[in-house]
């Protein structure tokens, strides 16, 4: 990014209250790479959900142009591998581990497109200085709960890679008991990728001003 990029520059309140807003840039950039991670990793679960090459499973799942069309074409490979392969206990118990990282895959779709797709700046509400935020390019009713904050998109990177991290270890698992393991995982995966919102923030400073 050229050094000399407008939106880079702090403002007035940037600097009193000491934010780098080239920080929430990198944690975005960082949360993106994440979800590419994702992605790859569901690559690789097709690939063993349909026992095909994985350079072909990437290719056809890549064939769809969204998340919704390559979380279907997977959840329907795992449907008719269990079906054909229902014999075999090490292959259901990763296409259960497969099957709860999709469907938290899917639950964390939105926030990924929220970070790619909204406006990067900073912010005050209430009165709080919130600092670095991605937040609505319009102007929103519910502004807090469509804002996440440099903390939040952060976790969503740590979350991302948990995912995918899940995912890999369990298609190279060795035995049953580590996709046991995984699977307990997989299921303990949070609905949403962050745990520290805006409105924790706001509520925080309220508490602490009270």
């Amino acid at each position: 990014m050229p050094k000399n990029d407008e939106s880079l520059k702090p403002t007035h309140e940037d600097q009193r209250h000491h934010i780098d807003r080239a920080s929430l840039y990198e944690a975005v950039g960082e949360a993106i790479a994440g979800w590419s991670d994702i992605e790859d990793s569901l690559a690789v679960a097709f690939s063993r959900a349909t026992r095909a090459d994985l350079h072909i499973a990437t290719a056809v799942l890549n064939s769809a142009n969204s998340f919704t069309g390559k979380e279907r074409m997977l959840r329907y490979g795992i449907d008719a591998g269990k079906q054909l392969w229902s014999d075999d206990k090490r292959y259901l118990i990763e296409m259960d581990v497969f099957s709860q990282c999709l469907k938290r895959a899917a639950d964390w779709a939105h926030q990924r497109n929220w970070l790619a797709h909204n406006r990067i700046n900073t912010a005050i509400k209430g009165g709080v200085y919130v600092g670095g935020v991605v937040s609505p390019r319009k102007t929103s009713s519910n502004w807090e709960g469509n804002t996440l904050t440099e903390q939040a998109v952060r976790e969503c990177t740590e979350s991302f890679n948990r995912l995918s991290t899940v995912v890999l270890e369990a298609a190279f698992a060795k035995g049953l008991e580590t996709l046991q393991e995984l699977s307990q995982k997989a299921c303990d995966l949070p609905k949403k990728p962050y745990q520290h919102s805006i409105d924790h923030i706001l509520n925080n400073e309220r508490t602490a001003t009270d």
